[in-house]
């Protein structure tokens, strides 16, 4: 048996065959309050910097600041929260959070996937007849 590197076998990767994808997520990661902003700017451009290597897109990068978390995570009643939303394709976001896990500053993450419903606009309603002329 041949085992081939994932760069040498596209098509093995993905049934489908061809390129996979790239779809939109969101990841939120909380730090250790005793960080300082320097250090959170750090964890966030590592994490923006494995995205974009990775072939990632970032769409958008929120800093939300230290506050209240909702139960004690690690012995901490506080934390740092960052949200970023960027598009790649589904080993981006294991690498991610494989590398948000081994970070020491980092006490809990969350990523997801975005589901893109198009919105159906209303149609609009117009006025019975009587009703109009009644105006």
């Amino acid at each position: 048996q041949i085992l081939l590197a994932p760069d040498m076998a596209p098509g093995l990767l993905n049934p489908r065959g061809g390129e996979e994808e790239m779809r939109r997520y969101e990841t939120i990661f909380i730090a250790g309050p005793e960080l300082s902003d320097d250090d959170v700017k750090g964890i966030t451009e590592k994490v923006t910097g494995l995205i974009e290597k990775m072939g990632g897109q970032i769409e958008k990068t929120e800093d939300w600041g230290t506050r209240k978390l909702a139960y004690e995570v690690k012995k901490k009643s506080r934390g740092h929260y960052v949200y970023v939303r960027f598009s790649g394709k589904s080993d981006l976001v294991a690498e991610l959070e494989r590398n948000l896990r081994i970070n020491e500053g980092v006490i809990k993450y969350q990523s997801v996937l975005v589901e893109d419903k198009p919105v159906a606009k209303a149609a609009p309603v117009e006025a019975p007849a009587e009703v109009a002329a009644e105006v």
